[in-house]
């Protein structure tokens, strides 16, 4: 298995709020890949879960200001998972591209607590000890790469976040009555076809 990057909802550990489209039924703490692949079940569940972690009913989706959402990215190699830690959002995933620019590693969540080191290559580390650990340890499962691998797998989510924002605005339109205005929030909100930074292309 080659080395991948991809963009994740995390599902909730209790039953999305009710919402008035079918969604997708995943176990709870599951990952959702965000990718041009889902269909009508996985974007309501996207949805759904989207409206209840902020406390927004559905049809107020729309017109939100400030979305956040459980997720982030999964980056695996064939003997390694490296998963978002506890709170890392997926309206922060273009952290790990303006890493390559700033040379700042991304918040990557706690408990378990990833990590990236940036120099010539980058590592990023599954968990390296508690948040209060102001020296963290590096050690345990990890994943290393060039800094152009990584801009690449990035430009790979990039595509994949782009292709589901078309799906997203194909289920809009049947399943809500203001289809372009919920996809344009959304995109807005979680950077989904945001451009690259530079350093990242």
């Amino acid at each position: 298995m080659a080395m991948t990057l991809r963009a994740v909802l995390e599902t909730p550990f209790r039953a999305p709020d009710p919402v008035p489209w079918p969604v997708a039924t995943r176990e709870p703490g599951a990952w959702l890949t965000l990718d041009g692949t889902c269909g009508d079940l996985e974007i309501g569940l996207f949805a759904a879960v989207v409206a209840g972690y902020n406390n927004i009913p559905p049809g107020k989706l729309a017109t939100a200001e400030h979305l956040i959402a459980p997720g982030g990215l999964i980056l695996t190699d064939p003997t390694t998972v490296i998963t978002p830690g506890c709170c890392c959002g997926l309206e922060d995933w273009l952290d790990w591209a303006r890493a390559l620019v700033d040379n700042e590693p991304p918040w990557l969540g706690h408990d378990p607590t990833p990590t990236m080191s940036i120099g010539d290559r980058i590592t990023v580390w599954q968990d390296t000890g508690p948040p209060e650990n102001h020296a963290p340890i590096l050690s345990g499962p990890h994943i290393t790469l060039t800094r152009a691998h990584l801009a690449d797998l990035l430009q790979g989510v990039h595509r994949d976040l782009t292709a589901f924002t078309t799906a997203l605005a194909a289920w809009a339109e049947r399943q809500t009555t203001n289809g372009p205005a919920l996809t344009a929030t959304i995109d807005a909100a979680f950077a989904f076809t945001a451009p690259l930074p530079p350093s990242a292309i």
